[in-house]
C-alpha cells in the first residue's frame, strides 16, 4: 500500500520536496514573516551572538534575519535542502539533528521552527541542543500542537492530498517533561496565534501547494480547506490572512 511506502523522516521527505518547499518561501516571503519574527522576538538575540538554525531547510531564516547582527550557523539533515542552504548561509552543515557537528557550549541561541515533528526521537534532538548551548544559552522552539487546527490541516487535509502524505508527531502534554529531561529549563510555554499573509486566495493556495507538497488537490480545494479548517480573514491593509498557530517554547541551559 502507498501509505506504507510514504517517507516519515525529515531527510527522506525533503529529498523529494526540497525545491518546491524553497520556492514557497521565495515566491511568498510575507506568508511566514510573522511566524519567523515571533520566534526571533522570543529569542531576543543580542548583537554578536552565535545562532544555530536547525533544521535550516534552504536557509530561509537568512531572508528575515539581520545577518550583520548575529553569526548564523545552519544545519539540515536533507542533502537537497543543504545544497540550497549553503548558497545563502556561509556556515552551513549537512548533519543529523541528533548528532550535531559542534563542540559543547558552542552557541548562544538555537532557532528551531517546525523541525521536530518529523523526528523519530525528539528527545535526542533536545539533548543535542542542550549540549551545544552555552550555559545560560536559550532555544526557541515553535511547533504544531496536538489537537490544534494546524495539526488537523496537516495530518488531515495535507495527508489526504499529498503523494508523500503528512503524519507529523506533534507536541502533546509530555513535551515539557522531555525538555526538562534534556537539561533545559522552560521559561515560556504558550500558544502563538497569527496570520500567514497573502494578496489573494490564489497565492494562498499556491503557497500551501508548494510548502506542503499538495499534489492531488485543485487550488479551489486547497482554498476551501484553508477557510473551513483554519480560517481566513480580510486584513486592514487589503491582504488576506490565513490563521495559523504554533506552540512556542523558550528554554535555557541552566547547567
Amino acid at each position: 500500500m502507498l501509505t506504507h511506502a510514504r517517507p516519515s523522516r525529515y531527510a527522506d521527505i525533503f529529498t523529494v520536496r526540497a525545491e518546491a518547499h524553497d520556492d514557497a518561501f521565495a515566491l511568498y516571503p510575507e506568508a511566514c514573516r510573522a511566524e519567523v519574527g515571533m520566534l526571533l522576538a522570543l529569542l531576543a538575540l543580542k548583537p554578536g551572538e552565535r545562532l544555530l538554525d536547525i533544521p535550516s531547510a534552504g536557509g530561509f531564516l537568512s531572508r528575515y534575519l539581520d545577518m550583520s547582527l548575529v553569526r548564523l550557523t545552519a544545519v539540515d539533515p536533507s542533502p537537497a535542502l543543504h545544497r540550497l542552504c549553503r548558497e545563502r548561509v556561509a556556515d552551513s552543515h549537512l548533519a543529523p539533528l541528533q548528532d550535531l557537528p559542534f563542540p559543547d557550549a558552542s552557541f548562544d541561541a538555537v532557532f528551531c521552527l517546525a523541525g521536530l515533528h518529523h523526528e523519530p526521537e525528539p528527545i535526542a534532538v533536545l539533548r543535542e541542543i542542550a549540549r551545544v548551548l552555552k550555559r545560560g544559552g536559550r532555544v526557541g522552539i515553535a511547533e504544531v500542537a496536538e489537537g490544534s487546527a494546524s495539526a488537523e490541516f496537516l495530518n488531515g487535509f495535507v495527508d489526504a492530498h499529498s503523494t508523500l502524505g503528512h503524519r507529523g508527531c506533534f507536541l502533546d502534554h509530555t513535551f515539557a517533561e522531555r525538555v526538562s529531561q534534556a537539561g533545559l529549563l522552560i521559561r515560556v510555554d504558550e500558544e502563538a496565534r497569527y496570520h500567514w499573509r497573502f494578496r489573494n486566495l490564489g497565492e494562498l493556495a499556491d503557497c500551501l501547494r508548494l510548502m506542503f507538497g499538495i499534489d492531488s488537490a485543485e487550488p479551489e480545494q486547497i482554498m476551501a480547506a484553508a477557510q473551513s479548517i483554519l480560517g481566513v480573514d480580510s486584513l486592514d491593509d487589503g491582504w488576506i490572512g490565513m490563521r495559523w498557530s504554533l506552540r512556542h517554547v523558550l528554554a535555557e541551559r541552566h547547567a
